[in-house]
């Protein structure tokens, strides 16, 4: 159970840090958690309803940092175009 609860820690750390843009803080979680990785221990599956719902909310955040960097990216072009056009 324990392993359990670090995960869902891990998860609601990651949601944390990507909400505030934090990317030392997202660099620390990311070898946390492959540490988890490579220890190849399994989660209990008591808690792993709240696990997956937390991996939802985070790949919907992943999926919304994704459409505004795309959205980003398609203004700056346009932007550098137009100052190359003057």
């Amino acid at each position: 159970m324990a392993i359990d609860q670090a995960v869902a820690d891990v998860l609601d750390e990651t949601i944390q840090a990507f909400t505030l843009l934090d990317f030392n803080r997202l660099q620390a979680l990311e070898k946390r958690i492959s540490a988890f990785a490579d220890s190849g221990i399994k989660c209990s599956g008591g808690s792993i309803d709240l696990i997956l719902a937390k991996k939802r909310l985070l790949k919907l955040i992943l999926q919304n940092f994704e459409a505004n960097l795309k959205a980003l990216n398609r203004l700056h072009g346009r932007n550098t175009s137009d100052q190359w056009a003057h």
